[in-house]
């Protein structure tokens, strides 16, 4: 709209065009054969180091407000998003220990009566 708006292209500001609508397809990134190894240690070391992040503070919000973990599930969730997330062009998705806290903070993560 602002681009609309302000005439923003008449005035040397550089625009994206019109962007493609309805739902992405499916389909590999476009990284080169060679690079898929280079890249599955740096994509293991992450996801080692997200998982193991996020199970901590999972477990340790599950202990305070007495529920359980089941730490198989969550790795299986998370990895069926992020290849799913991929193949969609897609961000990476993981948990952020700040939100888990302001969500427990504000009572969502306690087990009411």
């Amino acid at each position: 709209m602002a681009v609309a708006i302000f005439d923003l292209r008449a005035r040397g500001v550089a625009v994206t065009g019109p962007l493609p609508g309805g739902l992405p397809r499916p389909q590999l990134p476009a990284v080169e054969p060679a690079a898929y190894l280079g890249l599955l240690n740096d994509a293991a070391a992450i996801m080692l180091i997200s998982f193991a992040s996020g199970m901590l503070t999972a477990k340790s919000f599950a202990e305070r407000n007495h529920y359980s973990v089941d730490a198989n599930r969550e790795l299986a969730a998370l990895g069926l998003a992020n290849l799913v997330s991929g193949l969609v062009h897609g961000f990476p998705i993981t948990g952020a220990d700040s939100r888990t806290a302001v969500n427990n903070a504000m009572g969502g993560g306690a087990r009411r009566p």
